[in-house]
């Protein structure tokens, strides 16, 4: 079996690779152009190789991507090769990266270093908020979703949550509510989580209406799909303080392009899709 790795492999993981599965051949690259010209030798695929060059993969039957949004893959749709995802082994991670973005804005965080970079002392203005005070909403329940509510559930904050099947309301949830009751879940949240796959039926889910139904001061955290927001939109709340600040890990256009207006809002925090990144010190476990 013919095993092509579109990532970069340590030469040492790949001898291992090698001497446990004597029975497969392994190359491994991650440009696309070597990939172009080896698309008629790999049976399977580990990585996230790009989806136009893949269908012309004569080949191929099994695709493994990283990650656990497929949206990219749709053009292999009818195919006959298999896709399968990441789903749920990044979700502890990414997790960790809402707790830390919920934490930077409810403990003043950011008003705190800018009075560092200022030399400022000023206890005032940012008082830190009560965390069991505040209510987070979970749009999308799955494996990212649950793992946040547990996160959350020490600290004493009311969690719910929407999605589209319902179940019995888990232990860490204060209620789970259906897809139909979004709008009732976005103004009762002082932070929502979007934690839902993208499709045809979520792209721009959170438009200018919806947006505008959030609780004036609410803080939006998007660690799933740029498209599930309407940027421009976000943008006008975030401008006129309706919102009171954005995380944004994802962008409708990646990479994030210099002259896009939402580097410089001072009440959001960008980071370059990294929320599912983990960088392991020591010895590997």
């Amino acid at each position: 079996m013919n095993v092509l790795l579109f990532r970069e492999v340590p030469e040492r993981a790949l001898a291992d690779l090698r001497s446990e599965f004597d029975r497969c051949i392994f190359r491994t690259t991650t440009s696309p152009r070597q990939l172009a010209e080896w698309l008629d030798w790999p049976d399977v695929v580990f990585g996230n190789a790009p989806a136009a060059l893949l269908t012309n993969a004569t080949q191929l039957q099994w695709l493994q991507i990283v990650s656990s949004g497929f949206d990219d893959y749709w053009a292999l749709a009818g195919s006959s090769v298999v896709v399968t995802t990441g789903h749920g082994v990044h979700a502890p991670i990414i997790a960790q990266h809402v707790l830390l973005m919920f934490l930077l804005y409810v403990r003043g965080q950011r008003h705190f270093a800018a009075c560092q970079r200022h030399h400022h002392w000023d206890r005032e203005p940012a008082l830190p908020e009560d965390p069991s005070a505040l209510t987070v909403g979970l749009v999308g329940y799955g494996a990212v979703g649950r793992e946040v509510a547990r996160l959350l559930s020490p600290l004493g904050t009311r969690v719910i949550a929407t999605k589209l099947t319902l179940e019995s309301t888990p232990p860490d949830l204060d209620e789970l509510l259906p897809w139909d009751r979004l709008d009732d879940l976005l103004a009762v949240s002082d932070h929502v989580i979007l934690a839902l796959p993208l499709s045809e039926a979520t792209r721009h889910l959170i438009d200018a209406p919806r947006l505008s139904r959030l609780k004036q001061g609410a803080i939006l955290h998007n660690v799933s799909r740029g498209q599930l927001v309407d940027e421009t939109a976000l943008m006008d709340r975030l401008r006129s303080g309706h919102l009171g600040g954005a995380s944004l890990d994802v962008f409708a256009q990646e990479p994030l392009v210099a002259e896009s207006p939402l580097w410089d809002l001072p009440n959001v925090v960008i980071t370059p899709h990294i929320a599912v990144a983990a960088t392991v010190r020591g010895d590997a476990r």
